[in-house]
């Protein structure tokens, strides 16, 4: 299902800028410039769509984290009493799902996807297995009466320095809120 998933995409993608380029150029050419510049602020929008989500998200997240440290109740940690977790797997990969250039959004990709993938098919359509490793730094201690493990977001650092990192640190703080223990910032902000 993926390949033809991946089929369509490419042709819309093909489709698309076809009836961009022409469309809008026939616009300005005519002198419809409502229409050609109203046309490219959506192309605009839409392209970025993915960046302003991303930002929206992360503005969210900031201001919660702000919320729970301003009104959470604190629970100060020692480093080194907390234990570094590895969750690690394998996933076979076709190269055509890999961005060619990392800037570019999806429909971009599965353009200059299917370009290689039409010229390269030997080079493209082959597989490789991507490796990936996670990193978090768990807390078990009593909260409330019962055993609680904390646990924070994921680190994308090397375990080794990871453990040097919160040996230096020493103590952090995890803010809890008071109305929910499952909603919790585990303060690593030193190692950004």
């Amino acid at each position: 299902m993926k390949i033809y998933e991946n089929k369509i995409l490419r042709i819309l993608g093909f489709i698309f800028i076809w009836i961009y380029v022409f469309g809008v150029g026939i616009c300005f050419a005519a002198k419809w410039y409502a229409i050609g510049i109203s046309g490219a602020i959506l192309l605009a929008v839409w392209l970025n769509s993915g960046l302003i989500g991303d930002t929206i998200y992360k503005y969210r997240v900031k201001q919660a984290t702000k919320q729970i440290k301003r009104h959470g109740i604190q629970l100060f940690v020692d480093l080194n009493q907390c234990k570094v977790t590895t969750q690690k797997w394998n996933t076979k990969k076709l190269r055509m799902q890999e961005p060619i250039f990392r800037i570019f959004h999806t429909w971009e990709i599965q353009f200059w996807n299917g370009v290689s993938g039409y010229l390269f098919p030997d080079i493209y359509h082959s597989e490789q297995i991507v490796s990936t490793t996670i990193y978090t730094v768990t807390y078990t201690t009593k909260y409330n009466g019962k055993t609680k493990t904390f646990r924070s977001d994921a680190i994308l650092k090397e375990k080794v320095s990871l453990e040097m990192l919160l040996q230096h640190y020493g103590m952090t703080t995890i803010y809890i809120n008071p109305k929910n223990d499952n909603q919790y910032y585990f303060d690593l902000d030193f190692l950004k």
